[in-house]
Order: structure tokens, then sequence, then C-alpha cells
């Protein structure tokens, strides 16, 4: 097993570069952005950027592929079961929806002229999250350009835009969510109806996870800077600095709870980034031995499957 300590230069802290791991090669060769696990079916789609799009199951059982979704014209950022009606919502890059039923016959989702998105906010769909038996969908692009799409009894999505890219969004509890992007922090306590700046550290948020069991969360920033709340999203205080090593940016897109196996959370990110997070200890910073872009992750059999481009990365915990 290759290690390769490699000193920062910012600061004095230290990134681990690391080959152990293994990959499962795909029949798709694009990016794997995002999966979706029910019981024993992972499902895994992605594509490039306008085109391409697929999605893929992967049965746990028997370890078989299949391919539902192939070479469509758009990519696919994120998946979800619709609560209202039970098909999977596959969330493009140009901020519309692509249902899937269970014969694997795909339709984009009609949009009613009152809910249409503007064309310069049309950015991808980064996340969706159910919360209280709606989906939200958030997005974002050029820094500028921002989306949260709430889920109406109707099955219409109604649109909110903003002026600051966002990236992320996730439950506070009840009622309260939170949504983050490039320098910004907005909340509500309305379930989306309406939406607060909030004050905020001056950074570019990728990702955020929270815990409504213990009202603790982190957030993760561009260049891989990590923020921590132990109250409830009131306050977030600096857990980890932003770092740039030798090789590249040490960038963070995607971070996680995990609450099991003695690890709090973990975040994956470009370049192979990837930041650990054991209970009672410090962030783990490591390198995997591969420039790919990682957009996503689940945990498997104790083991971390990590979306990256034509395969998944296996690493262990």
């Amino acid at each position: 097993m290759l290690v390769l300590l490699i000193v920062l230069v910012a600061g004095c802290k230290k990134v681990e570069e690391t080959d152990d791991f293994t990959t499962i090669s795909l029949p798709e060769s694009g990016l794997v952005r995002t999966f979706y696990r029910e019981g024993d079916t992972v499902f895994i789609a992605g594509g490039e950027t306008h085109s391409n799009g697929f999605m893929l199951t992967y049965d746990l059982r028997t370890d078989q592929v299949s391919t539902i979704v192939s070479g469509y014209q758009h990519s696919f950022y994120s998946v979800s079961r619709n609560p209202l009606n039970g098909l999977l919502y596959l969330g493009m890059d140009n901020s519309d929806l692509l249902i899937v039923d269970g014969d694997g016959e795909a339709g984009e989702h009609y949009i009613e002229e009152q809910y249409w998105v503007n064309d310069q906010q049309k950015q991808p769909l980064h996340e969706v999250h159910e919360v209280n038996s709606r989906l939200f969908y958030i997005g974002g692009g050029e820094l500028q350009f921002g989306l949260i799409r709430k889920q109406l009894e109707n099955d219409q999505f109604q649109q909110y835009e903003f002026n600051n890219e966002l990236r992320s969004l996730v439950s506070l509890g009840g009622n309260k969510l939170l949504a983050v992007g490039n320098g910004i922090q907005i909340t509500s306590n309305d379930l989306g109806e309406t939406w607060t700046r909030k004050s905020s550290p001056s950074a570019y948020f990728t990702s955020v996870c929270f815990d409504e069991n213990t009202a603790t969360g982190w957030m993760t920033t561009f260049q891989g800077g990590i923020y921590k709340t132990t109250d409830g999203g009131e306050n977030w205080n600096r857990e980890q600095t932003p770092i740039s090593t030798l090789r590249s940016p040490f960038y963070l897109k995607r971070i996680k709870l995990l609450n099991s196996n003695n690890y709090d959370a973990i975040a994956v990110g470009n370049n192979g980034s990837l930041a650990v997070k054991q209970t009672d200890k410090p962030w783990a910073l490591i390198h995997l031995s591969l420039d790919d872009d990682l957009s996503d992750f689940i945990v498997i059999n104790n083991q971390l499957w990590i979306a990256a481009k034509g395969k998944l990365i296996i690493y262990p915990l």
C-alpha cells in the first residue's frame, strides 16, 4: 500500500495520499454524480454536462449492473422517489426533472407555465431531499444563480430564485430548513414558503449535513474548510481550516452524516479529495491516488462506495 504525506502550502496540516482502494467499472464512461439506495438496489446516475445522462441499478445480492437510462440529452445530478406517486424523479443539469416509471420508461416532468424557471437560472439540481413528504431540489451555477424547487400538492414545483449560487439544503427539524451556497446561508421557518438570509462566515459553502437528534451538523467549503454547529444551526464554528496542497486545491463538494462505526461524517470532492471525521478525533484529510472528481458516496458493508468517472471507488472504513 502506498502512503505518502504531502505537506500543505498553508499551515502544517498534512494530507495522506493512499491507493488503499479498489474500483468497480461501470458500463457508462461518464461521471457518476449521485447515488440513491432502496433496499438491495442502488441507483447510480450521472453524465457529462448537457449530454450522455445515464442511470444504472446495482443489485447488491447478485452484483449485477443494469442500465435503465443511457445517452440522455441532459446529465443527472440527483435522484429520489416521489412520495406522491412512487415514481423516480431525476434532477437534471437544466433545472428540469426526468420521471422514470417502474418499467424504465422515461419522460420529462410537465411544468405549468407559472412554474417555469428563468432561463438564466437553468442550472444543475445538485441535491434532492424529502422533507415532510415533499421533495426539495436545490441547484445553481456560475457563482451567481441559485434555485430551490419545492414540490406542491399538485406535483408541480414552486421555484425560488436567488442571486447567489446554491449547492446544498438540509432540514433543521420541523418546518425549518437551511440552504447554503456561494457566500450565502438562507433559512426558512415555514417549510420553504419564505427564505431569509442569515449572517454567516464569508465562504463558498458546497455542502451541509445535520443531525436533528443531536442538533449537530457540518458544512464544507471550497478548498476544504469545514464548519460545525452544535446548537441547531444557529452558529457555525470553523473546525477545519481551508487548505491548498502542492498538488491541487483540496476541494470538498459533498458531506454526509454517518453516526455509525465510530464515524461522525465524511466528505468527498474533486481531485480524489476525501475527509473523514471519526468520533472524538480531528478530521483526517486524504487524497486518493487518482484525479477523478468525486461527487457523492454511500456506505455499504463498512465500505465507502464513492462516485467517480466511469467507475465506483470502494474505500474500506
